[in-house]
């Protein structure tokens, strides 16, 4: 009976993997332009809660974290900012990558050795099949627009490299197969993709003898220097952008519309301190389809991107102002869980893949989060489905 649950889950594991990467990663956008379908990862959160309910197992952490979306939901329709259609909206998307995470984590998604292997040649081909989609879309032009254009392109090479990196064995030349994968991404000229390609680099090649140590040495100060400054180097145009230049300007009418979210955020968050101005209200895609009345109150209907609807989702760090600062506590919070569960492992399994696989994908969604909203994409639900599946199991490394 054990075996034959176990390689239940392996093939429920295998199937979603492949399924979710190839679907709900690689075509997603191919599918929504051709046959105007876009709700493969909404279809994918749904059937892993039916799984859930049906066979999953019960987590407090689980249970904490439905009880604070209803708390929101209801907090967001008593005091409402935007129509309620837009808070039942916005609710769905900021609740899915969650969901995604926490049902595949108590599903115990796992496979097997064989199944990894496939796995590992499935990126491999999906790496070849978008190679000339790359060359040709170079800057993000051309067919690349098909596959979402080139910040979708990056991220979606990102996703096939960490899933071979995972699947495959700790092997030098897994580790450059999967830097190859990742360097795919650079097509698109993004200056994100730029900085975390080289702190992958630095992660994947030099990074495990520095976390098995895991203490304040001056080679630990030196490798933790590095990443910072190979990083901000390489992201230094959209830290300008967004955070000196973008914010130094008075000129609200002809700012661009990213900047100026995050400035808007700091007075939303003055204004809403404790549970923010609730869902489908700000710096999201609810509160563009359904234009949020936010947007008049702090006069940013004068601005040319705003005004016209522009840019109001794409992302992800001002939108916490709709959560308060028990909202922003409780996001970090969740990461510091997750980094704390990856130490427990490495010191548990003498392991560090665990640890490392970890912090790549908390670093992958703090660059991400800066300047596009991938957090409540299809691409950021995979990518949290992932983290579930390695914090679950063992690690083979």
């Amino acid at each position: 009976m054990g075996l034959e649950m176990t390689e239940a889950k392996s093939n429920f594991g295998f199937l979603l993997v492949c399924f979710t990467l190839v679907f709900g990663v690689v075509f997603y956008d191919v599918i929504e332009k051709f046959f105007h379908f876009s709700y493969i990862d909404e279809l994918i959160a749904a059937g892993l809660l039916f799984c859930w309910v049906y066979k999953g197992e019960i987590k407090k952490e689980t249970i904490l974290f439905f009880g604070i979306a209803l708390l929101y939901l209801v907090y967001s329709l008593i005091f409402p900012n935007n129509v309620k259609n837009a808070i039942l909206m916005d609710f769905l998307i900021q609740v899915k990558p969650y969901l995604a995470f926490y049902t595949t984590y108590n599903l115990c998604v796992n496979v097997n050795e064989t199944q990894r292997s496939f796995l590992c040649r499935l990126c491999i081909i999906l790496s070849l099949f978008l190679l000339p989609i790359g060359i040709n879309g170079f800057g993000g032009n051309g067919i690349m627009n098909t596959f979402g254009g080139h910040a979708r392109f990056a991220t979606m090479c990102t996703a096939i490299a960490m899933t071979y990196l995972y699947f495959s064995p700790n092997t030098r030349r897994s580790r450059i197969i999967s830097l190859l994968m990742l360097a795919l991404g650079l097509a698109s000229l993004r200056s994100k993709m730029f900085g975390f390609f080289v702190i992958f680099f630095l992660m994947t090649f030099w990074g495990e003898k520095m976390l098995s140590q895991f203490k304040l040495s001056f080679k630990t100060i030196i490798y933790a220097l590095l990443l910072i400054c190979g990083s901000v180097y390489f992201a230094w145009e959209k830290i300008d952008f967004y955070f000196i230049e973008g914010t130094s300007s008075g000129d609200l009418e002809h700012m661009f519309a990213r900047p100026l979210l995050y400035m808007k955020a700091i007075e939303i968050l003055k204004d809403f301190p404790f549970l923010g101005s609730g869902l489908g209200s700000y710096a999201t895609f609810a509160s563009a389809v359904y234009y949020s009345p936010l947007y008049s109150k702090y006069q940013m209907v004068y601005n040319h991107e705003i005004g016209e609807g522009l840019f109001l989702c794409d992302t992800f760090f001002p939108s916490l102002a709709q959560f308060g600062l028990v909202g922003i506590f409780l996001f970090v919070l969740f990461w510091k869980k997750r980094i704390q569960e990856g130490m427990l492992k490495m010191k548990q399994e003498q392991s560090v893949f665990t640890f490392q696989f970890v912090l790549l994908i908390v670093i992958f969604f703090v660059i991400e989060s800066v300047a596009d909203a991938t957090f409540t994409h299809n691409r950021g639900m995979y990518m949290l489905m992932l983290l579930a599946i390695c914090l679950k199991n063992p690690a083979t490394k």
